[in-house]
């Protein structure tokens, strides 16, 4: 009998959480992942669907401010960006969540590849959710989290992209241009099949 105790139900909400994530159903897969993760909070899946509720947060956070941006009602307008700003802080609290729980649990990172790129895309994400959301100096705190962790590999080289751009906001051109300056420090060093 298929019932919410039975693996099948169990399976099934966690998997159509997933595609509803993948199909970009943003509301509906937040709700999928959040029942079955109240419902069943010591699935090891639990970890992933948290990933995708911040990612389906900060993705319908985006499409809000998209179509804010054509809005010429300046109240609409100012009602859309309080609500991307909402989306954009759950996204957040998702990710600061999801990468404690690894950090706290002492995952190594490096023998599990699917952990530790989780933990690399939540520092980034966390990065890019700050950086719109005007954190800019919290933002470089994240990137630089990413920077250090995986020195050696191509996509820190982004970080510095980024933690570039917070500078700039910040209006601070000699720390941005030092950004991009241990960007190409780290591009030097880089073998060249990377």
């Amino acid at each position: 009998t298929l019932k919410p105790a039975s693996p099948e139900w169990k399976d099934s909400l966690f998997d159509l959480g997933n595609l509803l994530h993948e199909r970009e159903k943003h509301e509906e897969a937040i709700g999928t992942l959040e029942e079955a993760i109240e419902r069943y909070p010591d699935d090891p899946r639990k970890l992933m669907a948290k990933y995708e509720i911040g990612e389906s947060y900060r993705q319908w956070a985006k499409q809000l401010f998209a179509e804010a941006q054509q809005t010429r009602n300046g109240n609409e307008h100012d009602k859309a960006l309080q609500v991307v700003n909402n989306r954009l802080t759950a996204a957040l609290k998702q990710f600061e969540d999801v990468q404690r729980t690894i950090t706290l649990k002492s995952h190594d990172i490096h023998s599990d590849p699917l952990v530790g790129a989780m933990l690399r895309n939540c520092y980034m994400l966390e990065g890019a959710v700050l950086f719109d959301l005007g954190r800019y100096k919290e933002a470089i705190e994240a990137y630089s989290n990413v920077s250090s962790l995986y020195p050696d590999e191509p996509f820190v080289l982004e970080t510095f992209v980024q933690i570039a751009n917070c500078w700039r906001r910040l209006n601070r051109r000699d720390n941005a241009r030092g950004a991009v300056h241990q960007a190409q420090i780290v591009l030097d060093r880089l073998p060249a099949n990377s």
